[in-house]
């Protein structure tokens, strides 16, 4: 099965969730100063799972962040390090991991909504900041759902897109990239507003990132 490796590591820098500290070695077994050997024995012994593949992804190769996947599609980063002063073993010294579940893409996962086809609860809600005159940005939990409303400047040249969202242990990243078009812009090219519903309970919260921004 081919892995979106670059997808993946835009997921794990996408959360505030660092994960677990380790203290992980093979002292001065044979393998300890080999990475990849000291790598699949933390995967097998500690977290219980065979790897499929694993590539470096840090642009250190000491330390060193691996990105590995399991046999079960869970997708581990791995933080290494080398101790140049015992005898130069490797030791794993922090890791985070996502289920196949977190990285499902994220196009299945949510819809672009008018606020006249949101539900009634959520209509109100965004209305409310629709009236606002500066930019905002809020989320809505509902359910199995968040609902997530970024809303431009009253100026009738400003815009919003939506670039990408990330799923990560209940917390949900929604990154954005906004325009401010000249007065002459062709309006179709104007989005005053997004709404999203995704089917995702962002239990712990949902941040927001601009991406880009481009001014005529």
């Amino acid at each position: 099965m081919m892995q979106d490796y670059d997808y993946l590591v835009k997921m794990f820098n996408s959360t505030d969730d660092k994960g677990a500290g380790h203290d992980f070695d093979l002292q001065h077994q044979p393998g300890s100063q080999d990475y990849k050997a000291v790598l699949k024995a933390f995967v097998q012994h500690e977290l219980k799972k065979e790897i499929r593949s694993f590539i470096t992804v840090s642009h250190s190769v000491n330390p060193r962040t691996m990105l590995v996947t399991t046999t079960d599609g869970t997708a581990i980063e791995v933080r290494m390090q080398k101790l140049n002063n015992l005898d130069h073993i490797w030791r794993v010294t922090g890791s985070n991991w996502m289920t196949p579940t977190g990285y499902a893409s994220a196009d299945e996962r949510y819809r672009m909504l008018q606020i006249e086809e949101a539900p009634v609860q959520v209509r109100e809600w965004a209305t409310q900041w629709m009236a606002s005159s500066d930019w905002e940005k809020h989320y809505l939990l509902l359910g199995e759902k968040t609902y997530v409303l970024i809303k431009t400047s009253e100026s009738n040249t400003d815009s919003v897109e939506l670039q990408d969202l990330g799923f990560w242990a209940g917390e949900l990243s929604v990154s954005f990239q906004t325009f401010d078009y000249s007065k002459t812009a062709d309006p179709s090219l104007i989005s005053d507003y997004l709404l999203l519903e995704v089917d995702y309970a962002a239990e712990h919260g949902v941040s927001f990132r601009e991406s880009y921004s481009y001014r005529e």
